[in-house]
């Protein structure tokens, strides 16, 4: 919680490098701290900041779809993460082909 903090306070005072690495450090951490890290477009947008918006919710999207097609897969010898599985298991083609469908 103080990387989250003083990454609040980075991107408020204009430091983007500092704000990215902390960023990185905190996914780097923990996996659940994507939920967090993927709240943050949510106040950048309302505060009208998009560059900063569009950072944060590339960096949320691209880790979690590293770990889900990626690290998981990896570690647990070809099967992704359990929740989505048994979430969206029922479902026709997935997640992924439903977003994709969204269109």
């Amino acid at each position: 919680m103080p990387g989250f903090a003083l990454a609040l306070w980075a991107e408020r005072a204009d430091r983007p490098r500092l704000w990215f690495a902390l960023l990185l450090l905190m996914l780097g951490a923990r996996d659940g701290l994507i939920l967090v890290i993927a709240g943050m477009p949510l106040d950048l947008g309302w505060r009208q900041r998009c560059h900063w918006y569009a950072a944060v919710g590339e960096l949320s999207i691209g880790w979690l779809l590293i770990l889900s097609h990626g690290l998981y897969p990896w570690l647990r010898g070809g099967s992704g993460p359990k929740a989505a599985e048994r979430m969206f298991g029922n479902l026709e083609g997935g997640v992924f082909s439903i977003l994709s469908r969204l269109n």
